[in-house]
């Protein structure tokens, strides 16, 4: 696992969630990594970009699920 900096994770979460068709917002707010993943943002402040997407990847396949 490679941590990054909460700027550079940022960065390149958004570049992985967009390049698998992922649009979600990932903002830096008060030094917390934000993923706007609903009602509430998801937390992904410390993670890894991989653990971080993959979290993010979960909640979407559950978003979706529940429209079903």
């Amino acid at each position: 696992m490679i941590r990054v900096s909460p700027e550079q994770l940022v960065d390149e979460l958004q570049r992985k969630l967009t390049d698998n068709r992922i649009y979600v917002n990932v903002v830096l707010r008060n030094g917390r990594v934000e993923v706007s993943t609903g009602k509430v943002p998801t937390d992904v402040t410390g993670m890894s970009v991989d653990d971080a997407y993959k979290l993010i990847e979960q909640k979407m396949d559950m978003a979706a699920a529940q429209k079903k």
